[in-house]
């Protein structure tokens, strides 16, 4: 299977620049003239060499263990993108075994914390997997809002992946704060002004809210009832109950036509507008949640 190249390029330029390899911490300089998550001295507030409260150093030689195990299953492959929630549930069952082994944790919990923590040290600069991991530790600490943040971080950084999806969305649902028919548009979810209704199996939404979170724009013709939707070099032309649209000059037939709903707002097709754009429409039964993204969901 394949593995996250970009998780193999952030822990190695993020948490685990000079971590050592397990076994070989002796042959490295102390935790307190280089941290763990590889930043700069001066970031830390620091300079190399300085003396640090023994507290400080405890943590960052935990975050240095922490960092050892968690490229040790990257090489192994068992951080990989595939069965994403099993693998997910191996890495967290292996850190935390691995933390109370050694004696860096007394318990489960306390193994959680110590792997939110060394990962938070990586910043900004996380990778997809590695918030992935984040957001699991997070909702297995009962930090449901933080778990639900870190996954829309991670979906602004990667929106393909079926899994973070589906995680966000029951993460929600658990939370009471989502709506039927959810939209995510390149891993942001829409918020819609109208909400989304379902006409012969096809899903009409508000068509400024979808053009613009697509990146186009929409022009409105009040006099033929007649909207023009542009994104590239791509435009689509709907009129209020016909079904014909004209896409670039080219009549495409519409198996629901654009109506106006209550409240004067124009609705449309999502699935015919998106793929007209080239775009990917994906349908989540189990969360009914719609994901459009400019390439397949993994």
């Amino acid at each position: 299977m394949r593995l996250y190249r970009l998780v193999t390029a952030g822990l190695v330029a993020g948490l685990l620049v000079a971590v050592p390899l397990a076994g070989a911490a002796k042959e490295q300089p102390p935790a307190d003239t280089a941290p763990a998550t590889g930043a700069p001295a001066a970031e830390t507030g620091q300079s190399a060499g300085q003396e640090v409260a023994p507290g400080q150093r405890v943590r960052a030689e935990v975050h240095a263990r922490v960092a050892n195990r968690l490229r040790a299953m990257v090489e192994e492959g068992i951080v990989r993108n595939e069965n994403a929630q099993a693998n997910l549930e191996r890495v967290i069952q292996r850190l935390t075994a691995e933390a109370v082994a050694a004696g860096d944790a007394a318990s489960e919990a306390e193994a959680l914390a110590q792997v939110e923590e060394a990962l938070q040290a990586g910043g900004d600069g996380l990778t997809p997997a590695e918030l992935d991991i984040l957001a699991e530790v997070q909702a297995r600490l009962g930090k449901r809002a933080e778990a639900m943040e870190t996954l829309r971080t991670r979906l602004t950084r990667n929106a393909r992946t079926r899994a973070a999806h589906e995680k966000l969305v029951a993460l929600e649902a658990a939370a009471g704060t989502r709506q039927d028919l959810d939209t995510f548009v390149a891993g942001k979810k829409v918020d819609w002004d109208v909400r989304p209704a379902v006409e012969e199996g096809r899903t009409l939404v508000p068509v400024r809210k979808l053009v613009e979170a697509l990146g186009g724009d929409v022009g409105w013709d009040p006099a033929t009832g007649e909207a023009t939707l542009v994104r590239g070099a791509v435009r689509v032309q709907l009129r209020v109950g016909s079904r014909v649209a004209r896409v670039n000059g080219r009549e495409v037939p519409l198996e629901v036509p654009a109506r106006i709903a209550p409240g004067g707002r124009l609705v449309v097709p999502l699935r015919f507008v998106s793929e007209q754009f080239g775009l990917h429409v994906t349908w989540l039964e189990a969360t009914r949640t719609i994901v459009v993204t400019e390439e397949p969901l993994e």
